[in-house]
């Protein structure tokens, strides 16, 4: 199970490093929570950036986020796995969410996307949330990548 977990992670951080966030800070908005593995490495960035960082026993920044200044993230090339991965993240236990579809242009990009693919497993969405099909997930996944990769062929090609 772990397996899957790591990479179902991998292909959303993935995702999301490939279409071009607008900067529009929700993901910031709200409380993130960091992975135990990630703990000792934020709370140095913190230190380093002489920000009092408050996390509570379950790893769990406050909201806003205290790395926000200006509307942008200070530590973003280094920021928690959870950050990379919005506007995906795993609730009621490991069921995969896009969230925030109505305030996070990438969210609305990327579910306009899933929507274009056809599948007989349908996207369930409640308001500004929706459930991922894994299915789903690895086909948007395979798509942006092929694109990406078929862009760089045709870019070599031109030179």
């Amino acid at each position: 199970m772990e397996a899957l977990v790591e990479k179902v992670m991998r292909m959303c951080e993935e995702i999301t490093s490939l279409l071009e966030c607008d900067g529009c800070g929700e993901c910031c908005r709200s409380r993130v929570t960091v992975l135990s593995g990630e703990r000792e490495r934020i709370e140095k960035l913190a230190m380093e950036k002489g920000i009092s960082l408050k996390m509570d026993e379950n790893s769990v920044l406050p909201a806003p986020c205290p790395f926000l200044r200006e509307g942008r993230c200070i530590i973003y090339g280094n920021r928690p796995l959870v950050c990379r991965i919005y506007p995906f993240k795993f609730l009621h236990g490991l069921s995969l969410f896009l969230v925030a579809i109505d305030e996070c242009p990438l969210a609305s990009r990327i579910y306009n996307m899933l929507c274009s693919i056809p599948a007989e497993i349908k996207i369930e969405r409640h308001g500004g949330t929706a459930k991922i099909p894994l299915s789903l997930l690895e086909k948007l996944h395979d798509m942006i990548a092929g694109d990406v990769n078929e862009k760089i062929r045709i870019g070599e090609i031109m030179e």
